[in-house]
């Protein structure tokens, strides 16, 4: 078995002949992407580390098919050589849809625990550091925070050379994990973003000054965490330190408490109210899935709901509370409840953005009540996330369950949602 090719049967009638990537390519003109991806995986799959080089240079040919079935190859491959040429792929290589199936696989073996071998890349030429020319800012995208607290920061810059791209993922809490500088085409950038939005992460369109406030604050604060950062890292906070060198930070905190008055909205207990309707947004449909051991809750909940021992309609309501404020709690309690917090100023300040200042206030609300601690059950948007999440649902309509004088107005009155008579009457 050679580095750079394979010995045997390849699929074409040639037996025990030496095949290297380039008569692969040539051979494989005229088949199916799908032949080729089955044929490349089954060959990583059995023959592993052994056929890495040769899948990273099948990667690197002309032909968009055979590409992307050595790159989706290389991720079969549960080894750091496969990392490593993958994260060679996803930096270095001139293809878009190349280097984002790339950062897919990496994505695949990180989560296997396969990580590439930092290796520290070279110094840009100096020929493309010009004195006193400095960078300028031309776009900026934050993503919202995803269910497992990373976001995606990423700007636009125009240098002598051409159009820079540099991004960053970091995670809440925890601060940069990768970033990268780029050469890109605007097109190229629009074509990022497009791919971005594909994912259904909520893109948040960001000045100079927002994009800054997401990377100092996602940056090492001492010399010791700053000497420890790998090499594309450094390499990329130093390329956006160029852009606002001398500049003053302009925002300390999350750029929405510099949009709305935070004694004000504080203090507005309408709109903490009314976001409870926050749940039924696009935005946060996906917010659910913060809530961990839902259908062990919701079991609870309907057994209590069901059960055929006789109890006061306050006993089951107060059951049902504690059943909702545990569910609350597993999923927001401690400094959890700070990343939530994190999640709706996000939400808040995407929702200004786009013209919805009421709904902007009421997420920002609940932002502040749960930074100052009230009490998670008493969130009207909280209880109706984990109510959403458990699958439980307020009752307000009379003789939708039970008898009417089973409906004391102190009572919680919550159902479930797969009881068929709730069913029959529909949602």
């Amino acid at each position: 078995m050679s580095q750079d090719g394979f010995t045997g049967d390849n699929g074409f009638g040639v037996d025990d002949s030496r095949l290297d990537a380039a008569s692969y390519a040539a051979l494989s003109r005229g088949r199916g992407g799908d032949e080729i991806r089955e044929e490349l995986k089954r060959l990583a799959e059995d023959k592993g580390e052994d056929v890495v080089e040769f899948l990273a240079q099948l990667a690197l040919t002309s032909d968009p098919k055979l590409s992307l079935a050595a790159v989706e190859a290389l991720g079969r491959i549960r080894d750091k050589a496969a990392a490593d040429a993958l994260s060679l792929l996803a930096g270095r290589t001139e293809s878009k849809e190349i280097r984002k199936r790339a950062r897919a696989m990496l994505f695949q073996l990180h989560s296997w625990g396969i990580e590439p071998s930092r290796v520290e890349e070279e110094a840009p030429p100096q020929e493309e550091k010009m004195a006193g020319a400095r960078p300028e800012f031309l776009d900026g995208r934050v993503t919202f925070l995803d269910h497992s607290g990373h976001r995606i920061i990423s700007a636009l810059v125009k240098e002598i050379a051409g159009l820079q791209h540099i991004w960053f993922v970091s995670e809440d809490g925890v601060g940069i994990e990768d970033a990268s500088v780029e050469r890109t085409s605007k097109r190229g950038y629009d074509r990022w973003t497009e791919d971005l939005s594909s994912y259904r992460l909520p893109i948040i369109p960001a000045t100079v000054d927002h994009v800054d406030f997401f990377i100092r604050e996602s940056s090492p604060k001492d010399e010791a965490g700053k000497g420890s950062l790998p090499a594309r890292v450094a390499r990329a906070i130093a390329a956006w330190n160029s852009i606002v060198a001398g500049r003053k930070p302009k925002y300390s905190r999350h750029p929405i408490y510099y949009e709305f008055d935070e004694q004000e909205v504080g203090h507005d207990r309408g709109a903490l109210a009314e976001a409870e309707e926050l749940i039924s947004l696009d935005e946060t449909r996906d917010w659910v899935a913060l809530v961990p051991n839902a259908r062990d809750y919701n079991r609870r909940a309907y057994s209590v709901i069901h059960t055929v021992i006789q109890v006061a309609p306050g006993v089951r309501g107060e059951m049902i509370a504690r059943i909702v404020g545990e569910a609350a709690e597993e999923a927001f309690g401690g400094d959890r409840r700070y990343t939530l917090a994190r999640r709706l100023e996000d939400l808040a300040y995407f929702l200004l953005q786009g013209g919805r200042q009421g709904e902007a206030r009421q997420a920002f609300a609940v932002a502040l009540a749960l930074r100052r601690g009230d009490s998670l059950i008493r969130i009207p948007f909280v209880e109706s996330l984990v109510l959403h999440a458990i699958g439980l649902k307020r009752v307000s309509e009379p003789d939708e369950v039970g008898d009417e004088e089973d409906r004391e107005e102190d009572i919680p009155l919550i159902i479930n949602p797969f009881d068929p008579r709730y069913r029959e009457r529909g949602p």
